[in-house]
């Protein structure tokens, strides 16, 4: 299922980040593209996102963290 949540809604980041906790990829705008966003301790939401990008299981993801203690 597609949820639509426009950037300039109250409460996007929000729902953006509920969606994430329960397990879903979102859409995200970053200063240059638009990324896929998941749980990297979600084995299920991993897969879905393979699954969006069409991407091929023996190529790496990247990872992205706010800071060293969240590795």
């Amino acid at each position: 299922m597609t949820v639509v949540i426009a950037a300039d809604q109250p409460g996007a980041l929000e729902q953006a980040a509920a969606a994430v906790e329960q397990g879903a990829v979102v859409g995200a705008p970053t200063d240059t593209v638009y990324g896929l966003v998941c749980l990297c301790s979600d084995a299920a939401a991993i897969d879905r996102l393979f699954a969006v990008k069409a991407r091929p299981d023996h190529k790496a993801l990247p990872v992205l963290q706010g800071d060293a203690e969240q590795a």
